[in-house]
């Protein structure tokens, strides 16, 4: 149990036991009976709830969405000391989950509760989140001396009444600092919790001044840790996961490598186990599993840099592909992601109807946008929730091994699995560090890589510069190539022409392709075809199931017109302006001509969402969206590919998990809007992005863009792609022409580079796989429905908007 570390069992104790129950002596005072307790009993249960829920071990996405479902004119009538301790829970689950931001936000309101009514105990709590939370958030560079400057305030305000609060600052100051003061630190922690007869809390310092030990003398480390584990009374609890991990660092300096290596897979196979008490919940389980990425991110480590022989390589890969895309494979296992035949029809219907309440607020109404976002939230909760019980079940989990994947690359492809990490946490621990597997038919390898922390800032560097666009990105690609790309390429043959990308950390949506060695060196896309996927395992799947060649058909939705957008479409494009995309409509054209004029294109109004939910995607092969997307890093499920709204209620956002009901099994997919292949990072998991919405909707391929895309230069490369596709050239292959042409003609490579192949990049659709009679039926029925008057309207619009747009047009995004 890692309670230094972060919130964990013992702030669930915190909880249970009530340490915000009467905020301090010195707060608002005793609450009268009256309205306020009256409105408060309901929320209170509710909290009690979700607590015993945390505490049992049990679906923790569910009591998350138990706080979320609390209205929030609710929370304005309660009493103080119940509002500090509803913000206190939700903090808790939230960090749990992964989902950080919000528990920044309940600290912050933590600490306005606590100064503006006088309560120590809130400011106390709401100092502890937000350093608590700043040091287990992957995308905080070094927030330690923050950290360090709030648990020691803590430390010296909490008096007698607050001993948890103390012991838990002492214990977490003692783990962050070194030397003389983190030993006395630990002693008075140890003391304070023996005077007080808590053993649980006791049983954490023991850990650490374990851990403490160690790094002066492994054996007597080892030795204290033992003594702590045989005194933990609640072994057989589903929590006893957190004090196996406090062992990790300790058996591999006292133990020989075999024993260490046989603890480190003991405790992922309780990983593993808790992972499974999540799976009632998607979501649960995606949030739940990313806090602990990092032990298998460190075993491996251990693993690498001990000397790793032929069958340590095979184990790597092995605990590597566990995890990697482990909800998305789950999904693509259950293949019915939407699921309502698997489940009673009630429950069927009531995901229907929180489906309809969704799409209502987005399309219209008077709300204030801030009610109309939270109601959007609650509802869109309550459907992961319905979607985690109406799910088929996901079988027996079976994933790629080394040799499977070896036999199954090509001569002229490998495949390079990422792994970043630092060399120490902001503890002193080891982190893993960051490696590069290398997997070619011949064999593999594992070449050692840079801190993340330094990757991140190189990868910031060429990001920002390439938006510049005076081709100033050279030095910042020739770092990258050095960091990332120069050692594992001098294990590829000349004949590897293919990268398979596994990435990981922030070389989530780092393009590979602009990277060279120099001004003088050939860059990355004159050599290889890249392809980006999440994981081996779902690679080998997406490319041992029939292409879209095997579909026959095209369909393509162009520059949609929309009428004044709603609430929840605006809220959802609040960053984004959806001004008409002219180009899109040239690069849907030539996308037909490339395929002889077989297919469907469905322009403005008709390229609605009603077209896409009625149209028979069945017999698609080629999906094209040349529309805008909007993309919610807060909450991924309110991104969106933005269409004509059509009638019928229809809020005209494509989103996610109307996606993912789509029937696109082994299609593939175009989307050329903004960020279409970006979105939040979940730890383990990778990008929740709109492009991985139509793998789970069955599509063995996606190209999407990294970053927002102008109309003009997105049209022309993904114009340019079509063609080259409709000539029989593989998806990657096809891109790489694509971006080469483009770079040898002088474009920025703002505009190409991040445009990206993702799933199988080998997927084919020749002009020639085509039906001559092309749509589906029913996206030819509405088509022929608009007639050709809609085709003069259309061209009049698309005159008059080029005029207005400029040569460039917006952006898709």
């Amino acid at each position: 149990m890692e309670c230094a570390g972060g919130l964990r069992v013992c702030l669930t104790a915190l909880l249970l036991l009530g340490a915000s129950r009467a905020a301090d002596s010195g707060g608002a005072g005793p609450d009268r009976p009256g309205r306020a307790e009256e409105a408060g009993r309901p929320i209170e249960a509710m909290i009690d709830r979700a607590a015993a829920i945390v505490a049992g071990g049990d679906n923790l996405f569910e009591a998350y969405r138990i706080l979320r479902d609390v209205d929030p004119g609710g929370l304005e009538a309660l009493p103080p000391k119940l509002l500090i301790r509803y913000h206190w829970a939700l903090g808790l689950t939230a960090y749990e989950l992964g989902r950080y931001g919000e528990v920044e936000s309940a600290a912050s309101r933590l600490l306005v509760l606590g100064r503006a009514g006088g309560s120590l105990s809130a400011e106390l709590q709401g100092l502890y989140y937000g350093a608590s939370g700043a040091l287990a958030d992957p995308q905080r560079f070094d927030p330690k001396p923050e950290a360090v400057a709030s648990l020691r305030e803590i430390a010296a305000r909490a008096g007698p009444s607050y001993e948890r609060m103390r012991l838990l600052a002492l214990l977490a100051l003692g783990k962050l600092l070194d030397g003389e003061e983190a030993r006395g630190l630990l002693d008075q922690a140890r003391a304070l919790a023996q005077s007080a007869g808590l053993d649980e809390y006791l049983f954490h310092v023991r850990v650490e001044i374990a851990r403490a030990a160690a790094r002066r003398d492994p054996r007597e480390g080892y030795r204290l840790l033992q003594e702590a584990m045989a005194a933990w009374p609640d072994a057989g609890k589903p929590w006893s996961v957190y004090g196996w991990e406090a062992r990790l660092e300790i058996v591999w300096a006292a133990l020989p490598r075999p024993e260490a290596l046989a603890w480190s897979l003991d405790l992922l196979d309780r990983i593993e186990a808790r992972r499974r008490g999540q799976e009632e919940q998607e979501a649960g389980s995606m949030g739940f599993f990313s806090v602990w990425v990092r032990a298998y991110r460190r075993v491996v480590g251990h693993l690498l840099r001990s000397g790793a022989g032929p069958g340590d390589l095979a184990l790597v890969f092995e605990l590597l592909e566990k995890m990697r895309g482990r909800s998305l494979l789950d999904e693509l296992r259950g293949m019915g992601a939407a699921g309502e035949e698997c489940a009673e029809p009630e429950a069927a219907e009531r995901l229907r109807r929180v489906r309809a309440g969704i799409s209502l607020l987005q399309r219209g109404g008077q709300e204030e946008p801030g009610t109309t976002r939270r109601a959007i939230d609650r509802l869109m909760l309550e459907e992961e929730a319905l979607l985690g019980r109406l799910r088929c079940g996901p079988g027996q989990a079976a994933f790629a091994t080394l040799d499977e994947t070896r036999f199954a690359l090509r001569a002229d492809e490998a495949m390079i699995v990422f792994q970043t990490g630092n060399d120490q946490d902001h503890y002193g621990a080891y982190d893993g560090g960051s490696w590069a597997l290398v997997v070619t038919r011949d064999g593999a390898a594992a070449v050692p890589l840079p801190e993340e922390r330094t990757l991140r800032i190189r990868k910031d560097a060429l990001l920002g510069a390439l938006r510049r666009r005076d081709g100033s990105e050279e030095t910042a690609a020739a770092a990258l190539h050095r960091d990332v790309l120069r050692d594992l390429l001098r294990w590829l043959t000349p004949d590897v022409t293919h990268l398979i990308v596994i990435p990981h950390g922030p070389l989530h949506g780092l393009p590979l392709a602009p990277l060279r060695p120099g001004r003088k060196g050939a860059a990355v896309v004159e050599r290889f075809r890249v392809t980006y996927a999440p994981s081996a395992t779902l690679w080998l799947q997406w490319r041992r199931r029939p292409g879209p060649s095997s579909r026959g058909g095209v369909l393509a939705l162009a520059d949609p017109r929309r009428e004044e957008a709603g609430p929840g479409v605006r809220i959802a494009a609040s960053r984004t302006d959806l001004t008409p995309l002219p180009w899109a409509r040239r690069e849907a054209r030539r996308l037909l001509r490339s395929y002889a004029g077989r297919g469907t294109l469905l322009e403005g109004s008709q390229a609605s969402e009603p077209a896409v939910l009625r149209a028979g995607l069945g017999t698609v092969g080629l999906l094209v969206f040349a529309t805008h997307a909007v993309i919610d890093p807060v909450s991924p499920r309110r991104s969106a590919i933005v269409l004509a709204a059509g009638e019928g209620g229809d809020d005209g956002l494509l989103q996610p998990p109307e996606i993912a009901r789509l029937d696109l099994d082994g299609a593939l997919v175009a989307l050329s809007g903004c960020q279409s292949a970006t979105g939040p990072a979940i730890e383990g998991e990778g990008l929740l992005s709109l492009a991985r919405s139509f793998f789970e909707a069955g599509a063995v391929a996606v190209v999407g863009n990294l970053w927002p895309a102008r109309d003009d230069e997105a049209g022309e490369a993904f114009a340019a792609l079509y063609r080259r596709l409709a000539e029989g050239v593989p998806l990657a292959e096809a891109l790489r022409r694509a971006q080469e042409e483009r770079w040898r003609e002088g474009t920025p490579a703002e505009a190409w580079a991040g445009i990206v192949a993702l799933g199988h990049g080998d997927a084919v659709f020749p002009a020639t796989a085509v039906e001559p009679g092309g749509p589906a039926p029913a996206a030819a029925a509405v088509a022929a429905a608009a007639g050709l008057g809609i085709a003069a309207i259309a061209i009049l619009a698309l005159r008059r908007r080029r005029g207005a747009a400029g040569r460039r047009g917006g952006r898709k995004g």
